[in-house]
Formats: structure tokens, C-alpha cells, sequence
């Protein structure tokens, strides 16, 4: 009984939509990180609400079941525990939504989901300190106006700690060493 419930919930999961504004903006970004030498670092700018976690979301999928980055890190420089419980709730939403257009059948579904859970985690102001960056990442600064403060030593310290501090000057050799890729929305 409770796979089949599982079961009914990935079929009826269609409370999340990517809208085709969405994945064709996701699609660009991408395509600016990789093609050629890639874009080390790239800004999403937009109005509020015109739907900017939807296209880091469906770039941050993407990427990982395309095998382009193997670990997608949502980092903020908010302490607001509900933003970041609102972006954790609309990430496990996005992942059921892309792993039901994307899956070829139930079983293949859940190892993206597993897959994806694994992969794409968030990671808010009081969570940076315990985050290990690696190699082949896409990192996405969300509300990166918030970090902007001189105070915001959790942020400063992610940035140090992962070695990629020079990137908030406009050095990315860093990033283009290490193949990691950052996303300022």
C-alpha cells in the first residue's frame, strides 16, 4: 500500500510548473557556462516574483542529469529561516515535478529523485560553515544582495573556505580551475 501511494503522488505531482520563460532562460544560462570557454560567473536579474527560483531550479536539474556539474549548492546570506524553508519546499517540489517529465518509469523516477536530493541542496547564512565545495559544481547565490554587508562573516568565510573568495573581485581563475560555475540571482 505505501508504494502505491508514493506511486500516486509522482503521477499527480503537477502542483510545481516550469514555465517555458523558465527553462529557455535556464537553457541560455547554461549554454553561456559551457559553451567555449563558459561563463565563469553569470547574474539572474529580475523583477520579484517573475520567476527566478523556477529557472535556477530547472537549471540546477538540468545541469545534474545532463552530467554537466556533479553537485548544485542554493547558498543565501539570509538568516531568515523561513526563505530558506520556503526555497528547500520549492526545490523538493521542482525535483518531483522535473523527475515526472524526465522519467521513463516509476523506478527510474525515485533514482532521480535520490539522485537529485543528493545532488542539489541548500544551504542558508547559519549552514555555510559545513558546506564542502568540490570540483565540477554550479553554486547559486540566492538573494546575493542580501551578503552584500561587510558583516556577513558566514558568508565571507564560505568563500575562503571553498578557496573561491577571489571570484567576488572578478578573479575566476579559481572557478575555471576547478570547473565550478556561479549564478548570482
Amino acid at each position: 500500500a505505501i508504494g502505491a501511494s508514493k506511486l500516486a503522488i509522482f503521477i499527480m505531482s503537477d502542483e510545481y510548473t516550469f514555465y517555458a520563460q523558465q527553462i529557455e532562460m535556464s537553457e541560455r544560462i547554461l549554454s553561456a557556462f559551457t559553451d567555449g570557454e563558459g561563463e565563469p560567473y553569470g547574474i539572474l536579474l529580475a523583477q520579484m516574483q517573475s520567476g527566478k527560483s523556477g529557472t535556477y531550479f530547472y537549471l540546477a536539474l538540468d545541469s545534474v542529469n545532463r552530467g554537466i556539474f556533479d553537485k548544485v549548492y542554493i547558498i543565501c546570506g539570509s538568516r531568515d529561516t523561513s526563505l530558506r524553508d520556503q526555497t528547500k519546499d520549492g526545490l523538493s517540489r521542482a525535483i518531483e515535478a522535473f523527475c515526472s517529465k524526465k522519467a521513463t518509469s516509476f523506478s527510474h523516477g525515485m533514482a532521480l529523485m535520490r539522485k537529485f536530493q543528493e545532488s542539489v541542496q541548500v544551504f542558508w547564512n547559519q549552514d555555510l560553515a559545513s558546506v564542502p565545495v568540490c570540483d565540477r559544481c554550479l553554486i547559486i547565490n540566492d538573494e546575493a544582495h542580501v551578503a552584500a554587508s561587510k558583516m556577513n562573516i558566514p558568508y565571507k568565510k564560505f568563500w575562503k573556505k571553498a578557496g573561491l573568495s577571489s571570484c567576488l573581485h572578478g578573479d575566476f581563475s579559481a572557478l575555471r580551475e576547478r570547473d565550478i560555475r556561479v549564478l548570482s540571482v
